[in-house]
């Protein structure tokens, strides 16, 4: 059996034996192309239904969190729902929709491209570790909006006996592994 080390950064103390698994995002197919005008509700539509599912998820691993941890470790579920809550931001959407006749998971795409680039060119340090979080709201908008398999699916394979290894840790990500005790 040959030995293989890899490095990384450990956010769990002590060791740890069991199956390695390396855990990645599927990728997202967004559709780019245009709409008809008769479909625009539509598009809509499944926005709605996107963020309803979202923010279902966000309530799901929040309240898993706060029943195993401290009220803090659950914040930034608070911090997603206030975002999927808000209007200016799922107006926004929806205009992009309307105006240039596009796809629903396009529109989110845009609008989050256009938030986060917006923090990459500030010179606030704190503004920009929100990056990731409004990347990931994103994530999860779009794959509900085109039914991608989501992060419980991904996980079914993963017990309290796996070592998982993951590219970007994020707070989702962080509260599906610790419903699975891993």
């Amino acid at each position: 059996m040959a030995k293989t080390t890899l490095s990384g950064t450990p956010v769990s103390n002590g060791t740890g034996v069991g199956k390695i698994y390396a855990f990645e995002q599927t990728s997202i197919e967004i559709n780019r192309g245009k709409i008809k005008e008769s479909l625009i509700n539509e598009e809509i539509l499944r926005l709605d239904v996107a963020i309803d599912k979202t923010l279902l998820e966000i309530l799901d691993l929040s309240n898993d969190l706060r029943q195993r941890l401290e009220a803090e470790s659950s914040l930034i579920f608070e911090a997603y729902k206030t975002i999927l809550e808000d209007k200016y931001f799922i107006n926004e959407i929806k205009d992009l929709i309307i105006i240039k006749k596009i796809f629903a998971e396009n529109a989110v795409d845009m609008c989050i491209n256009s938030y986060v680039s917006a923090i990459e060119i500030s010179d606030n340090a704190y503004v920009k570790q929100s990056i990731t979080d409004i990347k990931e709201i994103g994530s999860r908008i779009i794959r509900n909006i085109i039914g991608g398999k989501t992060v419980k699916q991904n996980l079914d394979d993963i017990d309290n006996k796996s070592i998982i290894g993951v590219k970007c840790l994020t707070p989702w990500l962080a509260a599906a592994f610790g419903k699975k005790n891993v």
